[in-house]
């Protein structure tokens, strides 16, 4: 594993073979800074957009968009690693098994992942203004703010499901949008988990590769209202509110790995045992 060239900073990296992926997922609405000497309604509808994307991410770092693929494990040696998935596994609560072609394939819930990013990126931030690969899906809409709009609320989302093979590269699907019901979330979790196994039909027309178990993320707004035209548009009375789901391609600090240790290490400690002074 390369490490970062800046002490106690994670840094952007030119081989996505050899790196390490961070999972970060959040939303955002320019609706939670609104103040009176800041009239944030006087901005154009694409600035506005871009302002409320910001607060889906890391700050001050300049993303570009890759493919959805992350590099395997190479001869029992830890080349690549995804944060929380890899290495500093936190526990993961099983969604349901999906029975495909004979095989029952474990689903697990990836949210408790968000609390080992948090921490993670709190300790070693993103060197500003380097430049780091992305796998990413995004939606945003406009938050009706007027109380009386009576109309059917909405939330909008961004989820993403990875795929950790028994041999070939991990894959990553994400996915965006808007749902009106908790059964619509449960709905969107299940298409999340379903489109690794689609893919991986897919990709057994030209190499053979079989997805052992999934872990899924679904990150959701606080609820929205829509206009009588069932739009988010942009006008008076709506706020820009934004969600996105990223994976990064990145190389953490030498100084993830504890005293007396080696990145290979970090498969066999926890997130907990990770965080305690001896860990």
């Amino acid at each position: 594993m390369e490490f970062s060239p800046v002490s106690g900073y994670t840094y952007g990296t030119r081989d996505v073979c050899g790196c390490m992926g961070i999972i970060n997922s959040r939303h955002f609405s320019l609706d939670s800074i609104q103040e009176d000497e800041l009239e944030i309604s006087e901005l154009r509808e694409n600035l506005l957009r871009i302002a409320a994307h910001y607060g889906t991410e890391p700050p001050q770092i300049n993303f570009s968009t890759l493919t959805s693929f992350f590099n395997p494990f190479v001869q029992e040696k830890l080349t690549g690693a995804i944060l929380g998935i890899d290495i500093l596994r936190p526990e993961f609560p099983l969604v349901k098994p999906i029975q495909y072609y004979k095989r029952e394939i474990p689903v697990y819930d990836l949210s408790s992942v968000l609390k080992v990013t948090e921490t993670y990126l709190k300790r070693f931030p993103v060197y500003p203004g380097c430049h780091v690969f992305e796998a990413s899906t995004e939606y945003s809409g406009f938050l009706y703010a007027d109380e009386k709009c009576d109309h059917d609320h909405v939330r909008i989302y961004s989820g993403i499901a990875v795929g950790i093979p028994e041999r070939g590269c991990k894959l990553l699907m994400e996915d965006s949008g808007y749902i009106s019901g908790e059964d619509e979330k449960t709905d969107v979790i299940q298409s999340l988990a379903q489109s690794i196994l689609v893919c991986e039909k897919i990709e057994n027309i030209a190499c053979p590769v079989e997805y052992k178990e999934i872990y899924v993320l679904m990150d959701v707004s606080d609820p929205l209202k829509k206009d009588e035209e069932n739009i988010f548009r942009y006008g008076k009375g709506f706020v820009p509110t934004w969600t996105q789901t990223q994976f990064m391609y990145v190389v953490p600090p030498k100084e993830i790995v504890p005293e007396g240790k080696n990145f290979d290490d970090l498969r066999d400690i926890t997130f907990e045992e990770w965080l305690t002074p001896t860990g």
